[in-house]
């Protein structure tokens, strides 16, 4: 397979690389699949992206669903649409409209946006407040989030969190600065 890189200005119309790597301003028109997709510059992705590992250190934009075995953001990344990724860790800013599905997600960002996790293991710590319409996951926890719905087996809320409602069938750990809507134990 090919690679392709962008460290100018440049598009790439889609298709299956090797490696693609945005330095740059990238623009990618169509639907593309890599073994790796690196952005330290700007990244415009129109179409679908399927890669082995996402690395977004710069901008990285993305208007249709993205599916990744890892997906590292020390950057900012906007998704339109569903994030499916075995493993996601973001020390940056991240903002998810559509549904987030994985295994393990690790984040520690002043702020994000997620529509729907779902997931295993949910580990979310904010420096503001962290939105999230709901959480569903085997273990969870919040630091500073505002949330309208966290469900899980094993829960933890912590900082400044707000959550309209909160099930848990195993435990449940709630910091005294918390505010809880309802708990309801499954």
């Amino acid at each position: 397979m090919n690679n392709s890189f962008i460290s100018g200005v440049g598009t790439i119309s889609g298709g299956e690389y090797d490696n693609v790597s945005i330095s740059g301003t990238g623009n990618v028109d169509g639907n593309i699949k890599a073994n790796e997709v690196k952005i330290s510059g700007v990244g415009n992705f129109k179409g679908t992206v399927e890669a082995a590992s996402l690395k977004v250190s710069g901008v990285g934009k993305f208007s249709n669903g993205v599916k990744c075995k890892t997906i590292f953001v020390s950057g900012v990344a906007k998704m339109d649409h569903d994030l499916t990724a075995d493993s996601i860790t973001v020390n940056g800013t991240i903002h998810i409209s559509g549904d987030v599905n994985t295994d393990i997600l690790m984040i520690d960002t002043k702020e994000s946006y997620f529509k729907n996790i779902y997931g295993d293991c949910i580990n979310i710590k904010s420096f503001k407040k962290t939105k999230i319409d709901e959480i569903e996951a085997t273990n969870v926890s919040l630091y500073n989030v505002k949330a309208n719905r966290v469900s899980g087996s094993k829960v933890e809320i912590l900082g400044y969190s707000y959550v309209d409602v909160v099930e848990f069938s195993e435990s449940l750990k709630l910091h005294d600065t918390c505010t809880i809507g309802k708990i309801i134990k499954l």
